[in-house]
């Protein structure tokens, strides 16, 4: 029997408009749900103004609220529509405030609670203890948590002993990232077609050990004097470049998979660290399905994404392993991956099966 699921999360998590260009755990869960014929509606709230709308994306019922300039009007417009809509479950994703927001409405409303998450929320502000204490008191009191990876089952978890959280894998995104002819690539870009790339596509943020890939691409150099880097995401103010880098911008959605495609070797870096422990890059699954050679920082998170493969890993902090590595990946040319990545299809059947467990298929008290 079909659900009434209600997603609620911020328009642009990870920066990215969720309306205008769908994509990730936000988008493709509700989407194949609604796919698998359930009765899916998406809330969204937006920081900024002039964007309450709504509209209907592959079976998913959308609206967007802007806080601005009105907060507590978008808060009573979204608890109307929760209202109305009588969910079976309420899901909050993108961040700590969705989290408890779904636990409080569900509560509200005699609904279920999802809480999901995807990175270690608690690391982007470390100070912010109150909403720590809000956010763990949610996890706890969610009927079902799910998460990234297990490592961030492991620490949401211990706020709910005996309800592990169920692991829905970050998966790419299910069009674009193929195996793209890499000198049409490099020439959309203006790239030169015979050069030597190591790329990385990401926060460019001292907090993600980007320093320790600028010293290893220094090191590289001195072996591979043609190679280049390029880098594309958001630039923290203040973070030098370092000679022989060029830096992309922030790279439109649909021209992801040609920079990808365009790389001889795809670097994630990032710190053993409360947030790079937790964090699941999803350019590294990306990269792969394009055939391109990848390379990771070994965190607790990568070593599990890449547990296949674990000589694409190398130790934090360490700016040699990491250069020999670089140059003996930009010899490989392209891969063929072995072993299945995850997707969405098979995430929402694993949710599908858990949101319809004895007990949890009709809304609470009903």
């Amino acid at each position: 029997m079909g659900l009434k699921l209600l997603f609620i999360c911020k328009r642009r998590p990870m920066g990215r408009d969720l309306i205008t260009g769908p994509y990730g755990r936000f988008f493709h869960l509700p989407r194949e749900l609604a796919a698998r014929g359930h009765d899916v509606e998406l809330d969204v709230l937006s920081y900024r103004a002039g964007e309450d709308a709504e509209g209907t994306i592959d079976r998913v019922r959308w609206q967007s609220h802007s806080l601005r300039p009105n907060p507590v009007r978008a808060w009573r417009r979204l608890v109307q529509r929760v209202a109305a809509a009588a969910p079976d479950w309420i899901v909050g994703c993108s961040d700590t405030y969705f989290g408890i927001a779904a636990v409080a409405l569900a509560r509200r409303h005699g609904a279920r609670a999802l809480v999901d998450a995807y990175d270690n929320y608690e690391a982007y502000l470390p100070w912010c203890t109150p909403l720590h204490a809000l956010w763990r008191r949610a996890v706890a009191a969610a009927d079902l948590v799910t998460v990234a990876g297990p490592s961030l089952a492991t620490l949401l978890g211990a706020a709910r002993p005996g309800r592990a959280p169920l692991v829905l894998p970050m998966a790419p995104d299910p069009a674009g990232f193929v195996l793209l002819d890499r000198y049409r690539s490099r020439a959309r870009l203006g790239l030169a077609p015979d050069g030597l790339y190591a790329g990385y596509s990401g926060s460019i943020a001292r907090s993600r050990g980007i320093e320790v890939l600028f010293e290893a691409f220094r090191l590289a150099r001195e072996q591979r004097p043609g190679l280049e880097l390029l880098l594309s995401g958001r630039l923290e103010r203040g973070v030098v470049l370092p000679r022989g880098a060029r830096y992309l911008g922030y790279v439109p959605a649909a021209l992801v998979p040609v920079v990808l495609n365009s790389f001889d070797v795809m670097v994630a870096v990032n710190e053993d660290s409360a947030f790079g422990n937790y964090s699941f890059p999803i350019k590294l699954y990306e990269a792969m399905n394009c055939g391109v050679p990848v390379l990771a920082t070994r965190t607790a998170s990568t070593a599990w994404m890449l547990a296949g493969h674990p000589e694409l890993l190398v130790p934090p902090g360490d700016p040699a392993a990491l250069a020999t590595a670089i140059v003996g990946a930009c010899a490989q040319g392209r891969i063929v991956y072995g072993g299945e990545r995850p997707d969405w299809a098979a995430n929402a059947a694993a949710l599908e099966a858990a949101l319809n467990a004895p007990g949890f298929s009709r809304r609470a008290g009903s």
